[in-house]
């Protein structure tokens, strides 16, 4: 049985990781940015 919260902090943790992704992205655009 998957309960409320489970599915939750399911989607608490697949949000963290698209934020760190998108944050990861943002540095390396802006590292890029400052090379060109």
């Amino acid at each position: 049985k998957v309960t409320t919260s489970t599915i939750q902090l399911g989607e608490f943790k697949l949000r963290q990781k698209k934020f760190a992704e998108v944050t990861v992205n943002d540095i390396i655009d802006c590292n890029s940015s400052k090379k060109s």
